[in-house]
């Protein structure tokens, strides 16, 4: 199959079928079977789009049955049988193309191959079809064999014909057995296709389609001339009719288009007409975007205007209320101070209405005193007229009389004397309460000239209000209620006039009445001093004069007062007649910009509705983004999660990785070990098999007998108790520090630097070993091999002046041989066994001592391991005991 399609279109070679899966070299198949030009648009669409287009194709061009093609199509797109149902559109392309003879020449494999998919091809009237045998032959594998071998070819076809369902029986009963096509292709010379096409149930094929074709063309022929013939004489009938129609649509055609001409004319005019009212619109329409967007402009500096002027107008407020309370301060001023006069005019005239009374009295005392002096005076003349002989008693009387009386009059001249002072006294007061009330009516002329000045401030501002109200159009609102606050204010100024005017009455008349009581007085001091003496009534005439002039001013200030209070009210009235007036014309103009504010608002609510469907656009936008916005977060989350998943794995292959490190450590630090235990198990081997060679025979026996390899891998010495029971102990007190020395540098060895350990000294060197030293550094970095090699070569040496003496020792056999003398009991070189790290190991090694077999626990491990690596170990020390 891929040979065919390579041979077809060799620009683009595949290998595979499922190369062909996204439709889009399958298209180009299927357009070269056709020999058509391929448009490269057809790259850029998908694939799904593409295979529809092919299989259009199929049903179009093709005249593939619609129900196999959308079958197939519907496998493709769900990916199943892929190649079955690729292989079966090629089969149907390749039929068709050679039916048409579009197709190159090919090898005789192919051809053979292709005949033999060819017998499942049904073309009939209905159209191509493909038989389910195919699907078989395409599982079976059969094109590859066809396609691998040529010899094996002739197997597969039999093979195929049996099963075919053209040739079978059962499945078609009613159609005639030919010749097998195998025979028939072969007993040609040309091409198996070629023979294939030519077989008789090809021929059968052609011919029927041909004889339906021709049947169906006749039929459609007689039909079109029945059709035809019916159309002609409807034809003709109509010729007729539209002939004698031409002629009545010519005579009226020429009366139309006399009118048509008119029409005409008539509508280019109006078109003109209209032409000129659309230019004119279009200018209309400019002008109002041009006056649209200057209205704006204005709207926005009257909407700064506004906050200006209502900033403005807070200010005017702030001061008025500073004035009414400067003018709230001075009249409560001013009427504590009439209070405090109206006490003190009181005061005054009580004093002065008792000074009269007073004065009146002593006035008559010196009347009565006077009128008695004269009678005195006469009886002094009568009595001087008498005779100068009479008594002088009386005389004396009466001069003592008289005495006494003008001391008297002296008293009473010196009373109206203090009288009189008072009376000045009084009139000082009186003089200073006139000036008290010239600088009250000085204060009340200043408040009124500051009531005149605010006011006249209050009407700049208000008229500076007025200018402004006429240039604010959209606040309109806002200026009634000033106008509103305005009026209130006005009112409230008028009740304050009244008021003024009120008090000012109340003030004239409470004045008019002190005047009246004043003339009153006047009057009686008037005829009290006229019946005193002349002095007393000048002087009472000039006081009075005085009075009178203070009244008259008094008076004139009054009259001043009113007519001022007159003007002002006159002023006022006219104030407010020129507002009412501004208002009246204010308030149509507020009507004018309440019209041109509906109009603005229209045109706010047109921008409004702009402004909402922007913002319903913006909102889609928004909701859009995000819903994208949530995408990418839920992207992010999976990454996140991945990421962290993959941390977590990441840690868990550290984890193993440091598992496997320690492991390989571990296993590194054991074979170190098993190594140092075998070379330890080697030499202690040697050190043996020397001393087994140098001791005598009856110390050989000694150690054959201590020495034991039993075949479980353990080590074990033995020894004859020959000495003492302190000699013994002490033996084994240092070969069991030396051990332990063993032990203690193989375990540094196996250990890092920080970690490793060693074990204090207690005294000097000398643990019956001459010349064998070790220090803190050796405990930590010595070697063990060494150490164990050093003390079993300095405890084996024999000595002339001391019998031989087998010490009980795990791992070796030590012997001293330094002295003659009796062994005392010595220090160990290390800490004692109950000081040293393995407490319970040491107490388990002296019982093992005491029993007559010990073990080496350092070199245990080591001789398992030489047992298990050189067997001839054990039997060295078989024959070492045997001997």
């Amino acid at each position: 199959m891929e040979s065919l399609i390579n041979s077809v279109n060799p620009q683009e070679p595949i290998t595979r079928l499922l190369q062909m899966m996204d439709g889009h070299r399958l298209l180009k198949f299927a357009y070269k079977v056709q020999r058509k030009g391929f448009c490269e648009d057809v790259l850029l669409q998908s694939s799904p789009n593409v295979m529809e287009m092919t299989f259009s194709l199929l049903h179009d061009d093709f005249n593939f049955i619609p129900s196999q093609a959308s079958l197939v199509l519907q496998k493709i797109s769900k990916g199943i049988e892929l190649e079955i149902q690729l292989a079966k559109v090629v089969i149907v392309l390749c039929y068709c193309g050679f039916k048409r003879h579009n197709l190159p020449p090919l090898d005789t494999k192919t051809e053979v191959m292709i005949a033999s998919m060819f017998q499942f091809v049904e073309d009939d009237a209905d159209g191509l079809s493909l038989n389910k045998g195919l699907d078989q032959f395409l599982t079976k594998g059969s094109v590859m064999t066809f396609s691998t071998s040529g010899s094996e070819s002739s197997s597969p076809l039999t093979t195929i014909y049996k099963e075919s369902p053209i040739f079978s029986r059962f499945q078609n009963p009613p159609r005639v057995q030919f010749q097998e096509v195998f025979s028939v292709a072969c007993s040609s010379g040309s091409s198996p296709v070629h023979n294939v096409m030519n077989t008789p149930h090809f021929r059968l094929k052609r011919l029927r389609e041909k004889l339906i074709r021709e049947e169906d063309l006749r039929d459609e022929l007689e039909n079109e001339l029945a059709n035809q013939i019916s159309i002609i004489s409807e034809k003709e009938g109509l010729i007729s009719q539209l002939q004698h129609r031409v002629e009545r649509m010519l005579r009226e055609q020429g009366e139309l288009e006399k009118d048509h001409k008119a029409a005409v004319l008539e509508l280019q005019e109006k078109n003109k007409s209209l032409l000129h009212r659309v230019h004119e619109v279009l200018k209309q329409c400019q002008d109002l975007k041009t006056d649209n967007s200057q209205k704006e402009k204005k709207i926005d500096e009257l909407t700064e205007e506004n906050g200006t002027l209502s900033a403005q107008v807070r200010n005017v407020f702030s001061q008025l209320a500073r004035a009414e309370e400067e003018v709230c301060k001075l009249t409560v001023a001013h009427e504590s101070a009439q209070t405090e006069w109206r006490d003190r005019k009181e005061l005054l005239q009580k004093e002065l209405s008792e000074a009269v009374t007073h004065k009146e009295c002593l006035s008559e005392q010196v009347l009565i005193l006077q009128g008695k002096i004269s009678v005195l005076e006469d009886e002094l003349k009568k009595a001087q007229s008498q005779e100068r002989g009479e008594v002088l008693g009386p005389i004396m009387e009466g001069l003592n009389k008289i005495e006494n009386l003008q001391t008297q009059i002296q008293d009473l001249l010196e009373q109206i004397s203090v009288k009189d002072e008072d009376l000045r006294n009084l009139r000082n007061i009186h003089e200073s309460v006139d000036n008290e009330l010239k600088l009250v009516k000085q204060q009340n002329a200043e408040i009124n000239a500051m009531i005149k000045s605010d006011r006249k401030e209050h009407e700049e501002t208000v008229e500076k209000l007025q200018q402004e109200l006429r240039c604010a159009a959209s606040a309109a609102s806002e200026k009634q209620e000033q106008m509103l606050v305005l009026s209130a204010e006005v009112t409230y100024l008028k009740e304050q006039i009244c008021r003024y005017s009120e008090n000012e009455a109340q003030d004239s008349s409470v004045l008019n009445e002190k005047l009246t009581s004043l003339q009153n007085q006047l009057t009686q001091m008037k005829q009290s001093e006229l019946q005193q003496k002349l002095s007393h009534q000048e002087t009472l005439r000039e006081k009075s004069e005085e009075f009178e002039k203070t009244v008259r001013k008094l008076q004139s200030e009054i009259s001043a007062l009113y007519s001022e209070k007159e003007t002002q009210i006159s002023a006022l009235k006219a104030e407010m007649e020129d507002r009412q007036r501004s208002r009246a014309q204010l308030e149509l103009k507020l009507k004018k910009q309440n019209s041109s504010i509906l109009d603005l608002k229209t045109i706010g609510r047109q921008f409004q509705q702009q402004n909402k469907e922007l913002m319903e656009k913006l909102e889609k936008t928004f909701q859009q983004l995000q819903h994208y916005n949530a995408k990418i977060q839920e992207a992010r989350e999976t990454n996140k999660s991945l990421e962290r998943s993959l941390q977590a794995k990441q840690r868990e292959i550290n984890v193993l990785k440091m598992e496997r490190e320690q492991a390989e450590a571990k296993m590194r630090f054991a074979e170190m070990c098993l190594k140092e235990q075998r070379n330890m198990t080697d030499d202690t081997k040697d050190m043996r098999l020397g001393e087994s060679l140098r001791v005598p025979e009856k110390q050989q026996d000694t150690i054959t007998d201590c020495l034991e390899f039993n075949l479980d891998g353990s080590f074990n010495v033995n020894t004859k108790e020959t000495h003492s029971i302190g000699a013994e102990s002490e033996s084994e007190d240092t070969a069991d520090d030396w051990i332990r020395i063993a032990e203690l540098q193989a375990r540094n060895k196996a250990c890092l630097p920080h970690m490793k350990s060693s074990y204090p000294l207690e005294s000097g060197p000398n643990v019956g070993v001459p010349a064998l030293t070790l220090t803190d550094e050796d405990l930590r970095m010595g070697d063990p091999k060494e150490t164990i090699r050093r003390v079993a070569l300095h405890m084996i040496k024999p000595q002339d002046t001391h019998t031989s003496h087998t010490r009980k020792r795990r791992g070796a056999p030590l012997e001293n041989l330094n002295t003659s003398e009796p062994k005392q009991s010595r220090q160990s070189v290390m800490f004692t066994i109950s000081n040293t790290p393995k407490k319970s190991l040491s107490r388990g090694r002296k019982d093992a001592c005491k029993s007559s077999s010990l073990c080496s626990r350092a070199l245990r491990p080591a001789a398992t391991a030489a047992n298990s690596r050189s067997p001839q170990i054990s039997n060295n020390g078989r024959k070492v005991e045997k001997a």
